[in-house]
């Protein structure tokens, strides 16, 4: 009997050869963006589960602090003898270059670390002894890539390494780069060999409780309650900090392992990246509107075309077939168009997932990678999808008796269809919803992209100049400022969009986080700052350095500092040493426009400015990089000469919304071409069913405007409902995405009217095509047999 099914099926998907085209087209891209979609989705889901132990992490933080003081770890470590383990991490804010025989290499996510991150954190050791990798000041773990580019097939283990011609580092390890992992890191270190590298030998450097710069995990007992753990670990701080009394103690607490990568609204926290949460569940839904849309295009068509079928259903029947039977004919074809819709989709992603995948994931994986699981709910979407897509159909065509069949015409009961007219609005509501949401998706990246960032970001090259010859560092801007191309030169601790370094007001029951960027007096000058009160560091006050703060607008605010009064102002360091307030400057966007602006502090302080912030004209633009260049080789020339934009630094920011605005565009523009193809489809079986009416009207003096405004207008009548559905809830979708930005743009009425004028453009220009052949023809070819 299936066999019969089978054959029966493949004759008449190749007797309606067009139609079948145009289901198994509509089906193979909406099949293509959903296995894409999961592979993402999968992807996105599977980032951190490579650890074993990855329902027993959990990173401690304090209110809204994901970076903790250096000190944080070793009290706990010592104090809470239930916590297994305890690590700390922390990221180099500088250029990092390793030197191996004479060759120079520039290493990023150069990251510090304590032993204990191994017994942590589930990452294979390829070479080295597993449990005393990190042991040992000046110890180096590497990455395999990393290991390879720099030492070949020679065994690195136990071979010195020289970091930033200082410091000498010996190889203990090689491990595995895993690009799942939300902590990034292509060398690991001692964390114990910060007290030498920033802290000058000072070994309160990496033990104490004031600037919070590094993140720290623990894994606990299974059983282990942690709110008893947080409530214990508070109780121990009070007293060990200013400002944390038993009236108001500090509030610690611990974040669960698996709420950090598709969290994106953690504040304070660097060397780790993030996915979206929502972005996740948006490409689902998109996933399943895409879907939807194919599904609706063979429910309409197949129900259409199925009344030139009804003779066929009606022989069956006389000759014995039951309802049963007609209904497994119909609901086969159905699903073996769905399949075979699926593998070629699968043939497709095959071919294409690695190049579109760099647009969705930072962590491309191929279709072969997906585990056994996601395959079968892959199959299961493509058969569920033939069987729903074709239940509808089947049900109405076996449904129908076989004496009615002869006396229905074949033009009966379509025009008039409800269910049809519903599925058309059900179609182009969702197409313009996907439509809306790419234009807007668009329009936050180019908002972002270009709103005033209350600075200059533009013409400004940044150098990391080496800690050994920041003895030169006045003798290198004097040679600099000596090209006119060169406007302005100063030193920075760090590139605007990358100021992470981070502190903590405590003052009367104020706890504010703030930012610190440490400059020289020429810095503000460089990046063009407005100031609204107050005075610049200046070079004549040496008294400035280090004792004179100048801060932003915002640090007001949220210090709770009286106005009038701000020049002046006695605020504490971390040190505990007061500070004065000597300027006020205009907030401005020192991070990327994705979070809030926050309070800020330049601290005059160029011993730990290693950042050569150089102001260029845009004249000459090659000549002066080449001068430049000649300068670095004169007093750096142990170093490669690397360099980047600050504006060129903002714009990596809003790669991820550029690429989410693509991803829309791509998937609305594949939603209405699916949309349209259904439509041609049904207008193209609708204009050949009319071909009599239409030649009549021609006959009786109708003209091809008249017929055409005819044939569209019911068209055009359901589209302009979707579109009256479609905007309010894309409206309520759209704001619920905007609400994550700080900074967003405005829900402009234009974007909801181009929807719909692109909506009713296809749609009618697919329905009028059909109806203009059509009305084209001779009256006289149509109707000569009446």
């Amino acid at each position: 009997m299936w066999k019969n099914y089978i054959k029966t099926s493949i004759r008449n998907l190749q007797r309606n050869l067009k139609v079948t085209l145009i289901n198994f087209i509509g089906l193979t891209v909406a099949f293509s963006v959903c296995i894409l979609i999961i592979m993402y989705v999968y992807n996105q889901l599977s980032y951190d589960k490579f650890n074993k132990n990855y329902d027993n992490i959990y990173r401690l933080e304090l209110n809204n602090w994901s970076l903790l003081a250096s000190g944080v770890a070793p009290h706990v470590k010592q104090n809470f003898p239930e916590i297994d383990y305890t690590t700390r991490i922390g990221f180099s804010w500088g250029n990092n270059v390793l030197n191996y025989d004479e060759n120079l290499f520039s290493i990023d996510n150069f990251t510090y670390t304590d032993n204990d991150f191994f017994k942590i954190f589930t990452l294979e050791v390829l070479s080295g002894d597993n449990s005393n990798l990190l042991k040992d000041p000046y110890s180096m773990v590497l990455t395999e890539p990393l290991a390879k580019k720099i030492f070949g097939n020679e065994d690195p283990i136990g071979k010195t390494i020289k970091y930033n011609n200082e410091y000498n580092f010996t190889v203990t390890g090689v491990i595995e780069q895993r690009d799942d992992f939300h902590i990034q890191y292509n060398v690991l270190v001692n964390f114990e060999s910060l007290k030498d590298i920033r802290g000058g030998g000072n070994e309160e450097y990496i033990n104490n409780l004031g600037p919070q710069n590094y993140l720290v995990y623990m894994l606990l007992n299974p059983n282990l309650n942690t709110e008893l753990l947080e409530n214990k670990i508070n109780e121990y701080f009070v007293g060990k900090r200013d400002g944390w009394t038993k009236e108001d103690p500090p509030q610690f607490w611990l974040r669960e392992f698996s709420d950090i990568y598709l969290n994106s609204s953690i504040e304070y926290e660097m060397g780790c990246v993030h996915g979206n949460r929502k972005v996740v569940g948006a490409f689902i839904l998109v996933g399943l509107l895409v879907l939807l849309i194919a599904g609706i295009n063979y429910v309409n068509i197949t129900t259409a075309r199925g009344m030139s079928r009804f003779k066929e259903v009606s022989i069956r029947k006389i000759v014995g077939s039951g309802k049963s039977k007609v209904f497994m004919q119909f609901i086969t074809e159905s699903i073996m168009l769905s399949v075979i819709a699926f593998l070629f989709s699968i043939v497709i992603i095959t071919l294409s997932s690695e190049s579109v995948f760099f647009y969705l994931s930072d962590n491309p994986i191929g279709i072969n990678e997906l585990p056994l699981a996601v395959i079968i709910i892959l199959v299961a979407i493509a058969l569920l999808t033939g069987f729903l897509a074709g239940l509808y159909p089947s049900s109405y065509l076996s449904s129908v008796s076989a004496l009615r069949i002869f006396k229905v015409s074949q033009n009966q009961g379509i025009k008039k269809s409800i269910l049809k007219q519903m599925l058309i609005v059900l179609q182009f509501s969702i197409s313009i919803i996907l439509i809306i949401g790419s234009i807007l998706v668009n329009k936050q990246y180019i908002y972002m992209k270009n709103k005033d960032l209350g600075f200059n970001p533009d013409q400004i090259m940044v150098l990391h100049i080496p800690k050994d010859i920041t003895q030169n560092k006045e003798s290198i801007k004097n040679s600099l400022l000596q090209n006119p191309d060169i406007l302005k030169v100063s030193y920075a601790q760090q590139i605007p969009g990358m100021i992470r370094n981070t502190s903590t007001y405590v003052h009367e029951g104020i706890h504010e986080a703030y930012r610190v960027q440490y400059v020289d007096p020429d810095y503000a000058d460089l990046i063009e700052v407005e100031f609204v009160d107050g005075r610049n560091h200046d070079w004549n006050r040496p008294a400035d350095k280090l004792n004179s703060w100048v801060i932003n607008e915002k640090a007001i605010s949220k210090f709770q500092i009286p106005r009038d009064s701000v020049i002046g102002y006695q605020i504490e360091g971390w040190d505990g040493t007061p500070r004065t307030v000597i300027g006020v400057m205009k907030d401005f966007h020192f991070n990327s426009l994705q979070k809030e602006i926050v309070p800020l502090v330049f601290i005059w302080y160029d011993n730990w400015a290693f950042k050569l912030h150089i102001k260029v004209s845009a004249n000459n633009l090659n000549k002066t990089i080449n001068y430049i260049h000649d300068v670095w080789k004169d007093f750096a020339p142990g170093y490669p000469f690397e360099y980047t934009f600050v504006d060129q630094e903002f714009n990596k920011h809003y790669q991820k919304e550029e690429k989410l605005g693509n991803i829309f565009t791509i998937f609305a523009l594949l939603a209405i071409i699916i949309a349209a193809i259904g439509m041609y489809g049904l207008a193209s079986y609708m204009a050949e069913k009319n071909s009599r009416q239409i030649s009549i009207r021609k006959v009786y003096g109708a003209t091809i405007k008249n017929v055409l405004f005819t044939f569209s207008k019911e068209f055009l009548y359901l589209v302009l409902i979707a579109n009256v559905i479609a905007w309010p809830v894309a409206y309520y979708i759209m704001q619920y995405w905007l609400d994550k930005f700080p900074y967003k743009t405005e829900m402009s009425l234009w974007i909801f009217v181009l929807a719909g004028v692109i909506s009713i453009i296809i749609s009618l220009s697919t329905v009028i095509y059909n109806a203009y052949v059509t009305a084209n023809r001779n009256p006289a070819e149509v109707l000569r047999y009446e």
